[in-house]
């Protein structure tokens, strides 16, 4: 890790390497945003795919979004390179708050731009693929980015090259 210029008028200023502490894994920061109207509270999990796109059965680490579908997730240095899935799924505890993102309403009273909850047993999972993850720190993840990740996963099904996926 390097530091940049602390701003300082002071050119006898020294540059300051920091190490993590015995044990821990170096970290690089990702931050991105879940849309599909606004997901508030959602899970964002990381997981790694094998050559075929198969997302690996558990996530190697997660994060939860803010009221504005904003997040920053944990990811360890050693993944930089490889391809990562990235998905938002409903909290278990019911808290994740969607709004409303249709002009005719999501049912019931719900009108557009209101904000509801998305149950826990909801099965809306938001997902984008990062083909080699590097330190750009930003991935984002929508509706859109759902439809490239399925036709990417049929492309590597169909070939099984990962390095298609890029």
């Amino acid at each position: 890790l390097t530091q940049g210029c602390g701003c300082s008028s002071n050119n006898n200023s020294t540059n300051t390497v920091v190490e993590p502490p015995p044990g821990e894994t170096p970290t690089v920061n990702i931050s991105g945003a879940a849309v599909k109207g606004v997901v508030g509270g959602g899970v964002v999990s990381a997981f790694t795919l094998d050559n075929k796109g198969v997302v690996s059965a558990q996530p190697f680490t997660t994060a939860v979004t803010d009221a504005l579908g904003k997040y920053t997730i944990k990811i360890p240095e050693t993944y930089i390179g490889k391809p990562i899935s990235f998905r938002i799924s409903p909290a278990s505890n019911d808290t994740t708050k969607l709004t409303c993102d249709l002009d005719i309403g999501c049912g019931g009273t719900v009108k557009f731009g209101d904000k509801f909850t998305l149950p826990t047993n909801s099965k809306l999972v938001l997902e984008t693929i990062v083909p080699a993850l590097d330190k750009t720190k930003s991935v984002n993840v929508s509706t859109f980015s759902t439809l490239a990740a399925e036709q990417a996963r049929k492309a590597l099904a169909s070939n099984g090259d990962i390095n298609a996926l890029a």
